[in-house]
């Protein structure tokens, strides 16, 4: 129906669709987030370890970020800072403890989205315990948070794959096959993103989908893996995994990238992705550029000791408001 809000399906995890799912909240109620299940590091990665249950961290964001009920939501946040708990989130333990009791991640998923009165949809992308290995020449580096960290030495010869082999759930499917639009949020592009790319029935899903696929590009460049990458760098990875024609626009920053934040991230060797228009040719897809960075950094949870969480981040508003407006333009 002509002017109806349209079906909007987010792939990601974690920070990247927590940021991009509050902007969207103000402009569909049809928001499905499908979440990447390979994370291990942090509160997730003791809880894997220790009871052998599907990894809650992301799912906890994506859930926090639709919430309807913001009491609710601020508990399931709150991590403990000292004792045998320190590093967890209320939020993870309690996702743990459902699949637990119910022997189903993704139905523990549904009742703490009850629980929180969700306004959309968060979905696992698979119900496969599995772990992200990547080959660097003859270098093999298993696991999400090893992935992250890795300097990557033969970028040619990189090579992702899940072990063992993920299948797409059937809900995940059918959200992708049914949606107006799919948006990949920002993130970590070898250990978020593409292993979601990687879960069978995924790229399938994407080919049977008449949705316009976009990507929101990333504000900053890892210098282990990505130093000096430009949005297209990024698009043109998407591609090897999904096809030449799968991604129809990506959407990048313009804006400045607040200076004191700027400075410490390239004392650390960071540097804004790059934008320059010239490299715009070598892609198919639609590059619409607009201001989309915070200007008020992000702060990290005292609480919050075992990963480094980025300080320059998306703009929900502003990002949300670029979302919208192609939105309209395309239907």
């Amino acid at each position: 129906m002509a002017g109806a809000p349209p079906k909007v399906v987010v792939l990601g995890g974690g920070t990247g669709s927590y940021e991009l799912l509050l902007g969207l909240k103000e402009v569909t109620p049809h928001i499905t987030a499908v979440v990447n299940m390979c994370d291990d590091g942090g509160s997730t990665g003791r809880l894997r370890a220790g009871y052998g249950v599907m990894p809650p961290g992301d799912v906890r964001q994506c859930l926090v970020a639709l919430a309807g009920d913001e009491a609710a939501a601020k508990l399931l946040s709150y991590r403990f800072g000292e004792g045998e708990l320190a590093g967890h989130p209320v939020g993870n333990l309690l996702l743990s403890a459902g699949e637990l009791r119910l022997g189903d991640f993704g139905a523990s998923v549904q009742e703490v989205s009850r629980m929180l009165r969700c306004e959309g949809v968060v979905l696992p992308v698979t119900d496969v315990n599995h772990v992200l290995v990547m080959e660097d020449g003859d270098e093999t580096i298993r696991g999400q948070e090893q992935v992250r960290l890795h300097p990557i030495k033969h970028p040619s010869e990189v090579r992702l794959q899940l072990e063992p082999t993920a299948r797409i759930t059937a809900e995940a499917r059918d959200a992708i096959e049914a949606a107006d639009f799919v948006v990949f949020a920002p993130g970590g592009l070898n250990w978020t993103l593409l292993p979601i790319c990687l879960v069978d029935g995924v790229p399938d899903a994407l080919q049977r989908s008449s949705a316009r696929v976009i990507c929101v590009a990333n504000l900053m460049n890892r210098p282990e893996q990505h130093i000096g990458w430009h949005v297209v760098d990024y698009v043109q990875e998407f591609q090897k995994y999904l096809g030449e024609d799968a991604v129809h626009a990506v959407l990048y920053n313009t804006g400045k990238i607040p200076e004191v934040a700027a400075d410490r991230y390239a004392a650390d060797g960071h540097d804004p992705v790059g934008c320059a228009p010239h490299r715009f040719a070598e892609i198919r897809a639609e590059a619409i550029g607009t201001d989309l960075v915070a200007t008020v950094l992000a702060v990290q949870d005292s609480a919050d000791t075992s990963i480094e969480r980025s300080r320059i981040r998306h703009d929900s508003d502003k990002t949300g408001a670029a979302l919208k407006a192609i939105f309209a333009d395309r239907r």
